[in-house]
């Protein structure tokens, strides 16, 4: 594991020359975090965020700490997951939206381009093209999320790890939404969720059904 104050010092605006070589290492390289369990979680930025790679580092230890070893059912199973980084700056600067809320063809891109390699349960990929529709999405069954978020959101709390798990809900078990979203309508099932009801983000299970 490389320590988050190494990572820091690699920064991608860090004038300290010294750690050039290294950084540039760094940056091709599958960082591990934390965690031995078998399913592995991969967090990701895209060019657009303007995440620092310590940034990284700090997500994924709060999506694992107020995530996956908080709410239901992932906290029953926290052993199972181990934590990763992609250090890599991914271009999506170009990638298509639908109404700024989602990507056209490049669904399926994150697990392709990871410097973490295709095997990966679970990627996060995030991305500042979807923040002004505040769109955290993520294709049925695939095992990849995206997340809006950019570097004031660190401040402002904007998506929290809660948003992240309700979405690995969709992406790696392939579970619908069950609350009332404007359409009332899921894909494969009855939304089973009592009219005007809102969603408790607190667990899962009460979302997704």
């Amino acid at each position: 594991n490389i320590p988050t104050t190494f990572v820091e010092d690699c920064d991608d605006n860090n004038p300290n020359v010294n750690f050039k070589s290294d950084c540039e290492a760094l940056a091709k390289q599958c960082i591990h975090v934390s965690g031995n369990g078998p399913r592995k979680i991969v967090i990701m930025r895209g060019a657009s965020s303007g995440l620092q790679k310590s940034d990284l580092i700090t997500i994924a230890e709060k999506y694992q700490k107020q995530g996956f070893e908080a709410i239901s059912p992932f906290k029953e199973y926290k052993d199972q997951f181990s934590y990763y980084i992609d250090a890599s700056m991914h271009d999506d600067t170009k990638w298509q939206t639908v109404l700024g809320k989602f990507f056209v063809f490049n669904n399926l891109t994150p697990r392709k381009i990871s410097a973490c390699g295709s095997d990966a349960d679970q990627y996060f990929f995030h991305t500042g093209r979807t923040v002004a529709k505040k769109t955290a999405y993520a294709p049925y069954g695939t095992g990849i999320a995206f997340i809006p978020f950019i570097k004031e959101h660190f401040q402002r709390e904007i998506i929290t790890p809660n948003n992240a798990i309700h979405e690995m809900g969709h992406s790696f078990a392939g579970l619908e939404d069950e609350y009332h979203t404007g359409f009332d309508l899921t894909l494969y099932a009855a939304n089973c969720a009592p009219p005007g009801r809102e969603p408790h983000w607190g667990s899962v299970e009460r979302v997704l059904g």
